[in-house]
């Protein structure tokens, strides 16, 4: 398996980055790269995604995340669009920095596991 960037270490912290595309699972704690099994307490395995545009008029006027950050001043009022943890952590930013913020999601609550936990 060929890693897609950089393999970085973080030897401070025990923290080690791999960029790969679709890892084989040989079980818990434990991950392939490259054909080398890596095991360890706690294993984050990060899939990343894409943002997906509604067929609404104006969508074409919105801003992804990466759009945040070539922001040029702080907008005075935002909507977010969506559920999942970058939504609920750019309007948190935003709301933050002093914006005010609407969170628009489809169900009743957002879409973050163990939030009850909080």
């Amino acid at each position: 398996m060929s890693t897609q960037g950089p393999a970085r270490s973080f030897p401070t912290h025990k923290i080690h980055i791999f960029c790969f595309e679709f890892p084989p699972y040989p079980g818990p704690r434990k991950v392939v790269v490259d054909g080398k099994v890596y095991s360890g307490d706690h294993v984050l395995i990060a899939v990343g995604g894409f943002p997906t545009w509604p067929d609404l008029p104006g969508a074409d006027l919105g801003i992804d995340s990466d759009g945040f950050f070539e922001l040029d001043r702080l907008p005075k009022k935002a909507v977010v669009v969506g559920a999942g943890y970058i939504a609920v952590e750019m309007a948190g930013i935003l709301q933050s920095l002093g914006s005010q913020v609407s969170l628009m999601i489809r169900k009743e609550r957002v879409s973050l596991p163990h939030l009850d936990r909080i």
